[in-house]
């Protein structure tokens, strides 16, 4: 793709992404927090800018190793905002700097469990563009990196079912298998929201349905009183100082 051409792409997702409306959880700052990044790269061959994935390196004891996931991880005390989680985060796992990046916007809140710990962690997605192409640097964290065309997600074809055990239940989740590798969960919901923004795809196993339903649910089940000395304390991880150029878009 020529340099005109990806960035009249990347001019495009910008705009669809400033009029998106994103969902900020009211209560996000008395989560744990964390974000990730999705970088988009419209400087290769392709037609369409590829979205970068990782998979986690496998590890004991880590209930996500091996899964596909953006670059991302939880809110250091370091951290100004969990903007800058996103670009700590990001050059930590691939090597990739702020100073080749171009900010596009941001998607929706989502929630999830901590691999460790009570309460609930919020998790904010903002996604990228790759100004030039740089030489990724995985760490030890990271498995495998691979770009994933845009395009490719897009087509309802490519979508298929993971068949999942949870607590004696059999669920059937949608998902991806791109290459040897499966993406779903909240990976693939940020992605459904991504590819609402940019193309109007609305699939009909939308994995941020399911995603959506099983939080609400799991914060029923929070909600029952447990023996105070079970409980860890809530701590606000949120951070208000020093609000980056993209103002809200960072908290």
């Amino acid at each position: 793709m020529s340099n005109e051409a990806a960035l009249g792409m990347t001019n495009d997702i910008a705009t669809r992404l400033a009029r998106h409306q994103p969902r900020k959880l009211p209560w996000r700052r008395q989560c744990r927090r964390a974000a990730v990044s999705i970088i988009l790269d419209a400087c290769g061959d392709g037609a369409s800018p590829a979205a970068l994935m990782i998979s986690r390196a496998e590890r004991h004891g880590d209930p996500w190793s091996g899964h596909m996931a953006f670059p991302g991880g939880t809110v250091d005390r370091s951290d100004r905002h969990v903007y800058a989680t996103a670009l700590r985060e990001l050059h930590e796992e691939v090597g990739i700097e702020a100073g080749v990046l171009r900010y596009l916007g941001r998607l929706s809140d989502v929630i999830t469990r901590p691999h460790r710990g009570w309460g609930m962690l919020a998790v904010t997605p903002f996604v990228f563009a790759l100004e030039r192409e740089v030489p990724l640097l995985p760490n030890h964290e990271v498995g495998q990196t691979l770009w994933i065309p845009l395009r490719w997600l897009a087509d309802e074809e490519q979508r298929s079912i993971l068949r999942w055990k949870l607590k004696g239940r059999d669920l059937q989740l949608p998902c991806y298998h791109y290459q040897d590798k499966c993406i779903w969960g909240l990976s693939l919901a940020m992605l459904d929201e991504l590819l609402e923004v940019l193309w109007q795809c609305r699939f009909a196993n939308r994995s941020s349905r399911w995603q959506l339903r099983s939080a609400f649910l799991w914060w029923l089940r929070q909600l029952w009183p447990r023996p105070a000395a079970n409980r860890a304390p809530l701590r606000d991880h949120s951070v208000h100082r020093d609000i980056p150029r993209s103002g809200s878009d960072s908290r």
